[in-house]
C-alpha cells in the first residue's frame, strides 16, 4: 500500500499510456507517485518505416542477414506499425519516405503499404486507431 514511481523508457511509454488510460483515477491517485518518461517515443520514429518496407537489419552485413526474410518476420510484430510515425506529429505536406514514382507523407501509410505489395499491413494499422498517445495519464510527470 505504498505509492510508486514508474520509469518507462522507449517504446514503454506507449504501454505504460495505455495501462493509465485502462486503469480508474482512484486506482492511480491510490497507488502511483509519478511517472518518469524516458526517450518516450511518442510521435512515432521513422525506422518503423524501414522496418515495413524494406527490412530493417541496421548495421549487420546485407550478405550475412537476407533483408526481405527479416521484413516479413518484422512485420509480423503488432508494436513495429504502433511506432510509425503519427500524424498528429507530422503534417499532411512533411515527406518521410521519397520514391521514384511517388512521396508519402504520416498521414499515407496505408497507401506505402499497398504499393509495397503489403496489403495486410493497411489492416494492421486499422486495428490501432483510437490509441491516442496524447493523452494525459492521469498522474504527475
Amino acid at each position: 500500500n505504498k505509492k510508486v514511481t514508474l520509469i518507462a523508457h522507449s517504446m514503454g511509454n506507449l504501454y505504460l499510456v495505455e495501462f493509465f488510460k485502462s486503469v480508474p483515477a482512484s486506482w492511480k491517485k491510490k497507488y502511483i507517485k509519478r511517472y518518469v518518461a524516458i526517450s518516450g517515443v511518442f510521435g512515432g520514429s521513422v525506422k518503423s518505416i524501414r522496418a515495413l518496407v524494406s527490412g530493417e537489419i541496421e548495421s549487420i552485413p546485407r550478405v550475412l542477414v537476407d533483408a526481405n526474410a527479416v521484413r516479413a518476420f518484422q512485420r509480423t510484430f503488432q508494436s513495429i506499425y504502433w511506432l510509425l510515425p503519427r500524424k498528429e506529429v507530422f503534417s499532411k505536406d512533411e515527406i518521410l519516405v521519397y520514391t521514384p514514382d511517388r512521396n508519402y507523407t504520416a498521414h499515407q501509410f496505408s497507401d506505402l503499404l499497398s504499393d509495397a505489395k503489403f496489403p495486410l499491413g493497411s489492416e494492421i494499422l486499422k486495428t490501432l486507431e483510437g490509441m491516442d498517445r496524447f493523452v494525459d495519464p492521469g498522474v504527475d510527470v
